[in-house]
């Protein structure tokens, strides 16, 4: 029974390897990972199921197209037969329970990641993020852990699921303004910077307007606003002002330490040229 299970998960595995450098290679290219169909892309030939097989098709076909002749790339086949290989593996060391599934997760975005950075020196968050969540989720079921893992996920899972899909869709949809509301919540540290820097990437090609409460996150700015409330006449008003630079590094500092003072304009103001450089 151990090696029939051993050789369904190679099977298994070496399906989802091909599928991964399908992921890996068109999420990269910005292209979708269900249309169009596999193809060669030398010829455009469509490919068939029997050309589809895994490991099978390339030996038999000598690693050539059918149609055209030309060299398939040897990187399908070394990523199928490994993520076979590791997929086996893991069953063998973790049997059929949760950690062997979160051990699937963990091994498929490791395979993606290694093929888009491989291929294009590039690692995907969208995987990596997708990746952290999913095994998060698959803990939620071990009650041993369980209820760290919703704390892990109530306080970084929402805005990490926030921001990888507004991504998706900014590279996908081209949409114009992307509005980000209180992003901040939960994460400081280097998991604010990298949010920070995240944001930036953004807003290379598209209007970013974030609610935040993060010094990191604000001084990547082109511009800030400050936003306050008061009550007059028994009535709420709203003010928003746009702020000067000198502004802008007194608010950073405010918010960093809750003081305005030398050292924490200091500290704003590296922050400023951190966005500069």
């Amino acid at each position: 029974m151990e090696i029939l299970y051993l050789t369904l998960f190679f099977i298994f595995g070496s399906i989802m390897g091909s599928f991964f450098y399908v992921i890996a290679v068109r999420v990269t290219k910005g292209e979708s990972i269900l249309k169009p169909r596999s193809h060669c892309e030398k010829c455009g030939h469509i490919l068939k199921w029997y050309e589809l097989i895994p490991i099978i098709s390339f030996l038999i076909q000598g690693g050539k197209c059918r149609n055209c002749k030309t060299k398939l790339n040897i990187g399908y086949i070394f990523m199928e037969i490994c993520t076979g290989v590791l997929f086996a593996v893991c069953y063998h060391v973790f049997d059929l329970s949760l950690n062997l599934l979160a051990a699937l997760i963990f091994v498929s975005s490791l395979i993606i990641t290694i093929i888009s950075d491989i291929e294009y020196m590039v690692i995907l968050d969208e995987v990596l993020i997708t990746a952290i969540l999913g095994i998060i989720v698959v803990y939620l079921f071990n009650i041993g852990i369980r209820e760290t893992a919703i704390k892990v996920l109530s306080a970084t899972g929402s805005f990490i699921t926030m921001l990888a899909i507004k991504k998706v869709l900014a590279d996908t949809d081209k949409m114009p303004v992307l509005i980000f509301d209180e992003i901040d919540t939960g994460i400081s540290g280097k998991a604010a910077g990298a949010v920070a820097e995240k944001l930036n990437g953004i807003s290379k090609n598209h209007q970013v307007l974030c609610i935040s409460h993060l010094p990191s996150i604000a001084a990547i700015a082109d511009y800030n606003y400050f936003i306050s409330k008061r009550v007059i006449n028994e009535r709420t008003n709203t003010n928003i002002k746009l702020l000067n630079e000198k502004e802008t590094l007194e608010e950073i500092a405010r918010i960093s330490s809750g003081e305005i003072n030398e050292a924490t304009i200091q500290y704003a103001m590296q922050l400023r040229n951190k966005k500069v450089s």
